[in-house]
């Protein structure tokens, strides 16, 4: 497969008013943008979109912030450049892909065309990483981000024509499958030093999770291969400040979740709630970088005061509701564990979107922020190894004689239960409940487990 150079940039032909002298954009002007565009590129790949202002752009380049407004309205017009070049080459690709065939040949084939799309997203991370961050009410009617994925998911649609998905519907199956095959290029990314694992194990390892999906095999067992026994030890800073897994801010256990200054009251408890709240929200508008104590008070309705007696800052107070989602995965991911037939973990998936709905910016932001201080740096090393040990007792205990890698079936794990769902049903709502909990069932049973999927029925996709 030939992946072919990326769509050149279309930049601006004419000046903004107010202009110097003329509207026209000459050759001056048209290295000045270029400078401008390129600046931006590099700060977006550094910081993230929020992370990034226009003043960092100009001062990259030498200019004036006036110069930048020469060319470009807002911050938002700039970055909806590399949208469309990302757009466009994802089409572009997803159009190369012949209809997915059963069997070895199209398990080979897919693959090929999956590192050629690697490739591709490799070209755009800095874009595609900040893509799903940049939802505010700028670009507001449309978010260019859930356009393309409409047109992304109707030119995979005829490449399903051969998949056996039951009662998901095509363009659901074609939505998870883009979902995941992004997704998982970007929390492989080579910046991340927690992944052991390479990019060929985590193309091949994806490849055949998505197809056995598409293609399940008959018969065969549902579950519980191999004993596993207990589940493996959870992560030393859940441990040593939770005495209850359940709910590490239960104030009648005086706890004290980490990034918490003091311990947790009957009356602080309330207050703590409630500001945890709000940053839970500030952080899924701005991300780590761009989210400040300011945004976080003026959320939770609180002086700046109260928000320091429990927090030293934003960094610590992301440690608590990292705290928070982390005793949440590992008490459910314990309970996968404990499955014993494909309906069970039909079961597990309801239960599971409950939590993603509460925990999912969270989760978000720990997968594609730059974690700053050393008790989330160790909290997600800690994390990384309990994935990769509860995916390595799936496989032993489902599909013993499937040859995947677990570190790279980890990855791929990860993304279907909490990038996939997060984006396709709650930030971007263009799936409901149902369709997601179909697909998990799908892409879960079916596709990682490798055991027959015994879908949920229901009516008329949405």
């Amino acid at each position: 497969m030939v992946v072919g150079p990326e769509r050149a940039l279309i930049l601006p032909s004419r000046r903004r008013d107010p202009y110097p002298v003329s509207p026209v954009i000459g050759p001056e002007g048209e290295r000045a943008c270029a400078e401008i565009v390129a600046a931006a590129r590099a700060l977006f790949a550094r910081r993230g979109y929020h992370g990034t202002s226009i003043s960092a752009i100009t001062e990259a380049t030498g200019r004036s912030d006036t110069a930048f407004y020469q060319y470009f309205p807002s911050k938002i017009a700039l970055f909806a450049l590399f949208y469309e070049q990302l757009g466009a080459d994802l089409v572009r690709h997803f159009h190369r892909q012949r209809v997915i065939e059963p069997g070895p040949a199209g398990l080979a084939e897919f693959r090929v065309w999956l590192d050629g799309l690697g490739e591709v997203l490799r070209r755009h991370s800095p874009v595609f990483a900040t893509w799903p961050l940049v939802a505010d009410e700028e670009l507001e009617p449309e978010d260019p981000s859930e356009r393309y994925l409409h047109v992304l998911a109707d030119a995979m649609r005829s490449r399903l024509a051969l998949a056996g998905t039951g009662p998901v519907d095509t363009r659901v199956i074609a939505i998870a499958s883009i979902s995941l095959l992004q997704w998982t290029h970007v929390v492989f990314a080579p910046r991340r030093p927690d992944v052991r694992t390479s990019e060929a194990s985590v193309h091949a390892t994806l490849a055949i999770i998505i197809h056995s999906s598409l293609f399940p095999r008959d018969g065969g067992p549902t579950g519980a291969a191999v004993a596993v026994g207990a589940g493996p030890p959870w992560p030393e800073l859940l441990l040593e400040r939770s005495t209850d897994r359940t709910d590490p801010l239960g104030a009648w256990r005086e706890t004290v979740p980490l990034g918490l200054r003091r311990r947790v009251t009957r009356r602080s408890e309330p207050t703590i709630r409630r500001i945890l709240a709000a940053a839970r929200k500030a952080f899924e508008r701005g991300g780590l970088a761009g989210t400040s104590v300011d945004d976080i008070t003026a959320e939770a309705g609180v002086a700046h005061g109260t928000f320091y007696q429990y927090w030293e800052d934003r960094y610590a107070i992301f440690a608590t509701l990292a705290h928070q989602a982390a005793v949440d995965l590992c008490a459910h991911l314990d309970d996968l564990l404990r499955a014993e037939h494909a309906t069970d973990v039909l079961t597990w998936i309801d239960r599971w979107l409950d939590v993603l709905r509460q925990h999912g910016p969270t989760f978000h932001v720990w997968t594609t922020g730059v974690l700053p201080t050393v008790q989330l740096q160790r909290l997600s090393r800690q994390m990384r190894s309990y994935l990769d040990e509860v995916t390595a007792r799936l496989l032993a205990r489902w599909a013993p004689r499937r040859s995947l890698d677990p570190s790279a079936a980890a990855i791929v794990l990860w993304v279907l239960l909490g990038e996939f769902p997060y984006h396709a049903w709650q930030r971007h709502p263009v799936l409901d409940r149902d369709d997601v909990h179909r697909s998990l069932a799908l892409l879960l049973v079916g596709g990682l487990l490798g055991a027959r999927t015994p879908l949920p029925a229901g009516g008329p996709p949405h």
